[in-house]
């Protein structure tokens, strides 16, 4: 028995040391995790209501992506919009990371953004 331990405390220690020594790790991670789950072989099914009697996957944003991709590819205009939207997308990327960098400029040097910020005022003064 330790001088700084109750005897409730030890018992306490011990059992739970027996309870982790006789349960292996393995069977604990196994039963924590759905993905040891078993694979289900099984898949459901459902009948559009549209009339058709075609059977709908299980995954209903699959298909419509699917169906948006087929609608538009006869479409001549489709790619230059996508990739419209691509460049889009990088020039809004490319702001936000210029904005943030010179942020942390201003942030770094605050006396120095004030002096050029100040030259830049005075020379668009003087042109006008």
């Amino acid at each position: 028995m330790s001088l700084n331990k109750s005897p409730a405390v030890e018992d306490f220690e011990k059992e739970q040391a027996a309870r982790i020594s006789n349960v292996p790790l393995d069977t604990d991670l196994k039963d924590s995790f759905r993905a040891s789950d078993p694979v289900s072989v099984t898949a459901t099914t459902m009948l559009i209501r549209s009339g058709q009697n075609e059977a709908a996957s299980d995954a209903p944003r699959v298909d419509e992506a699917i169906g948006s991709i087929l609608e538009h590819r006869k479409d001549p205009y489709a790619e230059p919009r996508e990739q419209a939207a691509a460049l889009k997308d990088e020039f809004e990327s490319l702001r936000y990371r210029a904005t943030e960098q010179a942020k942390s400029k201003i942030r770094q040097q605050p006396w120095q953004a004030i002096g050029l910020a100040a030259a830049i005022g005075f020379v668009i003064g003087l042109t006008r």
